[in-house]
Formats: C-alpha cells, sequence, structure tokens
C-alpha cells in the first residue's frame, strides 16, 4: 500500500459523518441519498431542512436574511447534523462557510462532486429560483469556476460525473468508502 493511502486510511478510520459539496444541481443529494442507504446510515439534505423549518423556498429566505445570515444558519445546520455519523447535503454556498469548515474538517471526509456547468444547468429547471447564493452578482459559470478551486482545496476526494452517469458515480464513492472506512459504516 503507497504512503498516501496509509494516510487516508488512518484519517477516514476515525470520520464521523461524509459531507458532499459541489454546486448546486450537481447531484449531491441524489447521489448521497444512496449512499447513505447502501450503508444503513441517516441522510441529511440541509437545504431541504431549512427550507422545510422555515415553511419558505430557499431563495425566498435568502432575500429575507441576506447571504451572510444564510451562510451562518447553513453552517449551523451542518453542524448540527453532526452530532450523530450521517451522509450530508449542504448546499453549494457551504464552501463558503471557512469557520465551520475548519472547525470540522478532521472529523468528516469532504466529498467533492463535480461536472461541466452546461450539465448542471440542464438538470436545475429552475436555476433563477432556486436559491443560488452568488447567482444575483455572476453567471452560474462563473460561480462554478471560483467555488471549483474552494471545494478541491477543502476536499479529500473528487468524483467527476462528467465522465460517468450517477449510478457509476454512486458505486465508485461506496466502493471508495468500503475500502476506507471500517465497521460503523458496514450494513
Amino acid at each position: 500500500m503507497y504512503p498516501y493511502f496509509i494516510f487516508f486510511k488512518q484519517v477516514f478510520m476515525q470520520i464521523n459523518s461524509v459531507i458532499f459539496i459541489g454546486m448546486a444541481g450537481v447531484g449531491k443529494s441524489s447521489i448521497g441519498k444512496d449512499v447513505a442507504d447502501h450503508f444503513k446510515l441517516p441522510f441529511i439534505d440541509t437545504d431541504k431542512q431549512i427550507s422545510g423549518d422555515r415553511h419558505l423556498p430557499l431563495n425566498k429566505i435568502i432575500d429575507q436574511i441576506g447571504i451572510q445570515k444564510f451562510n451562518e444558519l447553513e453552517a449551523t445546520y451542518v453542524e448540527k447534523s453532526l452530532n450523530k455519523m450521517a451522509i450530508v447535503s449542504p448546499g453549494g454556498s457551504f464552501i463558503y462557510s471557512t469557520d465551520c469548515i475548519n472547525k470540522i474538517r478532521n472529523d468528516v471526509i469532504f466529498i467533492y462532486l463535480f461536472d461541466e456547468p452546461k450539465n448542471i444547468k440542464s438538470r436545475i429547471p429552475n436555476i433563477e429560483t432556486r436559491g443560488i447564493v452568488g447567482l444575483q452578482e455572476k453567471t452560474f459559470e462563473e460561480l462554478c469556476f471560483e467555488r471549483h478551486h474552494l471545494y478541491k482545496n477543502v476536499a479529500n476526494v473528487q468524483f467527476n460525473i462528467n465522465h460517468y452517469g450517477f449510478d457509476q458515480v454512486t458505486n465508485q464513492i461506496i466502493q471508495f468508502l468500503d475500502q476506507f472506512i471500517n465497521t460503523p459504516f458496514k450494513p
């Protein structure tokens, strides 16, 4: 086993949760749910929790409280979700919550799901009303480029959806996690 993988094995065997990061519409929730089902773990979609708790769509919540307060709220939901082992899918703007990320980074695996902006946009029919932080000032493509570097810097591992379908990437992630994570995650 290469030293690189020995390091990862030591780190991954001590994790509390898996957090999927990536742009809105990339597949964090779809793939995350399937991975959670495989490992018989809870799946937490923080966007759905925030929207459900406030009885409003995300774009309305962002309009009401502003981007900074929304990012703080999102970080709070992510932190609360880590009180038990789970698969977590935060919104794409969670990447701006650097204090939270730095606080939890040694206790979780960050999996970055990447796809080309044109592919992601084709999966988001309601892009203007979805509640994507930053879309008011930048194009979707600009946001993807800006966040790509942030996601890569935070991620423990990256999976490219643009080369494979959701099912193949889901299976790759399951194989990856099976390789490094011991008993608590296995059914």
